[in-house]
């Protein structure tokens, strides 16, 4: 946006922000998969801090302090379930990238893996929801 000042361009405010965006996610297609999805998960919480501050300035919520934190814990939260709980429903790329940052040893993922499925089976059991 800088540069379309500096340049005397005119346009509107909301034409700049759109085309400052467009070319700065350029560069994603430049990056490899493990980077992007680096990225994504960097990227899901501030999208949802971003729309909890519009509903705040549209009114239909009141700003507290540390919601940027709150925002961010509830998309790690969502996050881990879906990587324990869920795992068909996140990404390929997400799996791995978990799985590299996490360090798990081989013995390590064995056991994660079959506490996964005995909790799995016990809340299948208990509330009978299928999978």
């Amino acid at each position: 946006m800088c540069s379309m000042n500096g340049l005397n361009i005119q346009l509107r405010s909301q034409y700049k922000q759109f085309i400052a965006g467009a070319l700065s996610s350029l560069s994603l297609s430049l990056a490899n998969e493990k980077e992007i999805s680096i990225l994504t998960m960097i990227i899901y919480p501030r999208a949802t801090e971003v729309i909890y501050k519009m509903m705040v300035q549209k009114g239909y919520l009141r700003e507290f302090k540390h919601s940027d934190i709150l925002a961010f814990m509830f998309c790690c939260s969502f996050i881990v379930y879906c990587y324990i709980f869920e795992p068909s429903n996140l990404p390929s790329n997400y799996i791995k990238a978990i799985n590299n940052f996490s360090l798990l040893t081989k013995g390590e993922g064995t056991m994660f893996a079959t506490v996964t499925e005995q909790v799995t089976r016990q809340i299948e059991q208990t509330y009978g929801v299928p999978r």
